[in-house]
Parts: C-alpha cells; structure tokens; sequence
C-alpha cells in the first residue's frame, strides 16, 4: 500500500471512530429533546426570564466568563419562553464546557423523530433591536470546545430593500473554530432550533428574482467537529453550510435529524476556504479535508426560487467547493457518508459541482478537489431533473449554457460509491475531456478529471431535461 493510500485510511479510521461516538449520541433510546437538554449533575446553573436575576442572555453569558476563570464545572444556561428584543448581537459563546438551552420545543414525526414542518407552538424567540441591522443578524457564534446550543427561534429578519444589495450573507449560527489558538475547535452541539428567513419566502412568492440581500445561511461550520441535529430550517441560500477543511486534525460532522426544507440548498459541503464570505481568513488559500456524516434527514423541497440563473435553482444537498486560488499542491477534499436521506422534490436530490470562481479560472496555481462520497438507503425520487449531479463546472451551466461567466475545476477527482447502486442510469453528469471555455478561458486544453461510479469511469455530458408532470424519467418515478 502507497503512503498516500495509508495516510487516506488512517484518516478514514479517525473519521469513523469520530463519527462512532457522535452516532451513540445522536441515536441514543432517550427522548430528543431530553437529548438536547441533557444535564451534568455537578454543573453550575444560570437562569434566564422576564422574572429571574438575569432578564438578557448577554447578561449570563457575562456571567459564566467570570465564573469560568475560577471554575472548571460545566455551566449550563436555561432560558424561559418568551421574546427577547434586547440582546446584544451576536452573541458569542466563548466559555468551553457550556450548555445554553432555550425553551422551543419542535414538533417530531413519531416514527422518524425529525421535526416536522409545522411550526412550534413554546418558543424562546431572540429577534434583533430596532431598527434591524441594515445586513441582516447574526445570532449565535461558537467559539470554543464543548458549547451545546439548543431550544432556540431566530429568523434572519432581512430587510426587504434591493439597495442594499451587494451585501455578505446573514450566519445565524456560526460555529467558528478559527478564532481559538488551534485553529479548531470540537464537541459542539446544535441542536433543535427553529431557523426561518421569512422575507426569503415572501419575495419568492412574489416571484421576484434574484440572488439578493435574504441570502441568509441557517447554521454555519468552519473548522470545527460536532453534531447537527434535530433542527428545523427554512428560507435560507443553505440551511446548514460546511466549509473549509483542515490538513492537521480535520474536522468531523454528524448532520442528522434535521428537516431542511423551502432553502435553495438543503445542506451545503464545501470543503473550500471562505475567501469571499465574511469574515474571511488571511490563509484562506490553503486547502484541507472535512469528514462528514449526512444521515436520517428530511431534506425535501428545496430549490424554490429564481436566483437570477433562468430556472429555480438549488438541490437537496449539494457539494460545492468554489474557490481555487491556493498556492499548493494539496487538494481541498471531502469524506461523506451520506444515509437514510430523503432528499426529493428539487432538481436532484445530489448534487456536486466543483467549480472556479469567474477570475480565478486561469489561474496557474488553482488547487485541485477531491470528493469520495459513499451513499446508501437514500429516497432520491421524485426531483425535477434526476436524482443526481455531478460537474466540473458550475452545475447551473448545464441547464442553462448561456452562464458562460463560469468555468472548469481542474485535475480533480469525484468518486461516487452507491451501496446500493442508487445512481445506475440516474447521475447526471458533465466531465469533458477538453475544455470547452468560458470564465474567461479560451478552452482546447486537458481538464485531467476523473469521475468514477462504483469504480467505472464517466467521460462526456449527460444532463436529464425538466421532468414532465407526472414523472416520465424513470428516475423520479416514486
């Protein structure tokens, strides 16, 4: 065995055994919500509500910085139902061995224990001061290892006004573990949370298009190891995004039981570096991997608007790494295991689509993707199109040819392992030889790609045409 090869499945076992451990966790015989709310018999406990000593989480999460110098015992925040409008935003969970936990109780399907669409009826709402922040609000940042967050209503609360575009996505939780001295961070958890962009929904039922200033994202991770779970998401540009991966100690996700629906993506994994989207990293140019575990979600109708592409745009769950400058020649990469989904009602149900960003198509030193993806058990009928994609370019160009401001990732690999050979005769597919151009790029020259189904080679381009109503690709044939 090559060292390359050792050194993947040394990462795989690491991945596994991570994942081991957050699957005990999520998958246990209690009650979710008692899952959530789990307590340390030894801990510290605050309160916060219109009666108690502390009328403002900012004020307990002051506290528990003071109680955290001089005490090692887990601290655990409880916060009553109710609204709260006087919040200093965002608020930042920076105190490691820390639960807070509000009272919104989500609705669960009885036989799958995800939340259901309706929503809940007990809420801990946080909603911005007035006037709202012109760029939308952020909520929550995770900072630190060991932060439970859980129990929470937060809705992006855009304001609906064009002029204010362009402008940087809204993160209503950002678990971000790059602001620790390690650069990572582990042990977090998110969970059972009511995430909503409603000025999204109205301006597409409004048929107003465009990628605009409601391009919020629900739940954000950079660089950090934890599980996603149980959360409830509509309305947002991604509902849960992963992004940038890690060479030393990367990061592992569980994403499990959450129902993401009405988003233009489901779940996004990236894998890049967050070069554009704030806040941006100096070495953003340096690639890593990411493990992730995608399991037992509801992440049906999504793709439910116009962002200015000719078509409704988005998937279920898609991979797209997007930026290529970095000066190096290790790849950015992604290891998934992706299970028991329902991912229908969207153009695909899958979709990967490693691509260059407009000026950064001929760059030189551009950095390589690579994505090894394992899938089994997953519901994929249904969609628009078929039930997957797979792309060197961005995968919007393949319906519409006319998006020539894209172009081609380069000497890259997607690797696909159907367990049960859920993609024969339904990938999608755009791996050309030769480049064809756009972005700025002339074409004529070697991609040097490679894309494999359960070991056999994909070369040229096969896009499934909009479905009719009833279905009459066999693919989308429930």
């Amino acid at each position: 065995m090559s060292q390359k090869s050792k050194r993947f499945v040394f990462s795989l076992i690491l991945s596994l055994c991570s994942l081991a451990v957050a699957h005990d966790i999520a998958y246990g015989s209690e009650d979710e919500h008692d899952r959530c709310r789990h307590h340390h018999e030894r801990e510290i406990l605050l309160r916060v509500g219109p009666s108690e000593y502390f009328t403002r989480l900012a004020d307990a999460l002051a506290q528990a910085r003071i109680i955290r110098a001089s005490d090692s015992r887990p601290i655990r925040i409880t916060v009553a139902e109710g609204v709260y409008s006087q919040e200093a935003l965002p608020l930042v969970l920076d105190v490691r061995d820390l639960a807070v936990i509000g009272s919104t109780v989500l609705n669960l399907d009885p036989d799958t224990r995800i939340p259901t669409a309706a929503p809940p009826t007990v809420e801990t709402r946080i909603v911005p001061p007035e006037p709202a922040p012109p760029n939308g609000t952020s909520y929550f940042v995770i900072t630190t290892d060991n932060v439970t967050l859980t129990g929470f209503s937060l809705d992006a609360a855009i304001l609906d006004n064009m002029d204010l575009f362009p402008i940087p996505e809204t993160l209503e939780i950002f678990v971000d573990g790059s602001r620790t001295p390690s650069r990572s961070l582990s042990g977090f958890l998110v969970c059972g949370n009511y995430l909503t962009n409603n000025t999204a929904i109205d301006r597409a039922e409004h048929h107003i298009v465009g990628l605009d200033p409601v391009a919020t994202l629900g739940i954000t991770v950079r660089h950090a190891s934890g599980i996603i779970k149980g959360n409830l998401m509509y309305g947002h540009h991604d509902a849960i995004e992963i992004t940038e991966g890690l060479e030393t100690s990367p990061p592992h996700i569980l994403v499990t039981k959450n129902r993401a629906l009405k988003n233009d993506n489901g779940v996004h994994l990236s894998g890049d570096r967050m070069c554009f989207e704030p806040p941006t990293m100096s070495d953003c140019a340096t690639p890593g991997t990411v493990f992730a575990e995608v399991a037992a979600n509801d992440l049906s109708e999504n793709a439910f608007r116009d962002l200015g592409f000719g078509f409704i745009f988005g998937a279920d769950l898609v991979v797209f790494p997007y930026s290529t400058m970095a000066p190096t020649t290790t790849p950015s990469s992604i290891v998934a295991n992706i299970h028991d989904n329902k991912m229908t009602g969207s153009n695909y149900g899958f979709v990967i689509s490693p691509w260059a960003r407009f000026t950064q198509c001929a760059a030189p030193n551009a950095a390589s993707f690579r994505f090894d993806g394992t899938f089994s058990d997953n519901v994929l009928t249904g969609n628009r199109r078929s039930r997957a994609q797979a792309s060197f370019d961005f995968w919007a160009r393949t319906i519409n040819p006319n998006l020539t401001q894209f172009c081609y990732r380069r000497n890259s690999v997607i690797n696909i392992n159907a367990l049960d050979r859920e993609f024969d005769g339904c990938l999608d597919y755009n791996n050309p030889v030769i480049d064809p151009g756009g972005g700025g790029v002339e074409g004529g020259e070697p991609l040097n790609n490679t894309l494999s189904l359960n070991s056999v080679n994909l070369v040229g381009t096969r896009i499934s045409p909009l479905d009719t109503v009833p279905p009459s690709n066999p693919c989308n044939v429930e």
